[in-house]
């Protein structure tokens, strides 16, 4: 898969012991993705999340706004295709003021 630019409206961060004690942070981060869909499971631009632990938390500094969210596939445990982010980069901010 190729990076696509997608709308990062917050982030929300995690600090949490699991059933084990070991101590998990992250991010939840919040965006829109650009591609207007018009098909009959939805219209318009949905909303997403991911969740992400380490590596690409701290890359999102600036919000809202816009950033190139690169994905590629990979397997799962159980061997089913899913999507895990592999680079993060900002373009530029995106102002919800203007907007509304």
């Amino acid at each position: 898969m190729a990076k696509q630019k997608h709308i990062v409206t917050a982030i929300r961060p995690f600090n949490f012991a699991n059933d084990d004690g070991e101590k998990v942070q992250g991010v939840t981060v919040y965006y829109l993705d650009t591609t207007n869909e018009n098909s009959e499971y939805g219209q318009g631009h949905a909303a997403l999340n991911l969740t992400l632990i380490g590596e690409h938390s701290q890359k999102f500094t600036k919000l809202p706004g816009v950033y190139d969210l690169d994905f590629r596939q990979a397997r799962d445990t159980k061997g089913r295709p899913v999507l895990k982010l592999q680079d993060v980069q900002y373009l530029k901010p995106f102002n919800l003021e203007i907007v509304i």
